[in-house]
């Protein structure tokens, strides 16, 4: 999953585990030496890659319960739950 901040200029995958696998950041960004700015988004990214992958994780776990209990009315109650 990939979170993005900046425009694009640093982007963040992390897996549905919750590890962080990479960091890409624009080499414009590093050129402007703005350390703040950078740590600032690399922050925002990681949080919106996160983000996504807690709910892709949330959706997918709760469409397998609802096949396996064979009970698909499940979906509903289990996603009130969830992180929107």
């Amino acid at each position: 999953f990939q979170g993005q901040a900046g425009g694009g200029m640093v982007t963040v995958t992390v897996s549905g585990t919750q590890q962080i696998l990479n960091c890409a950041i624009d080499p414009k960004l590093i050129e402007d030496n703005d350390r703040e700015l950078i740590e600032g988004l690399v922050v925002s990214a990681t949080n919106d890659a996160l983000s996504t992958s807690k709910r892709e994780a949330g959706q997918i776990i709760q469409r397998k319960l609802a096949e396996k209990l064979n009970m698909p009315e499940l979906s509903n109650i289990i996603g009130n739950f969830l992180p929107k």
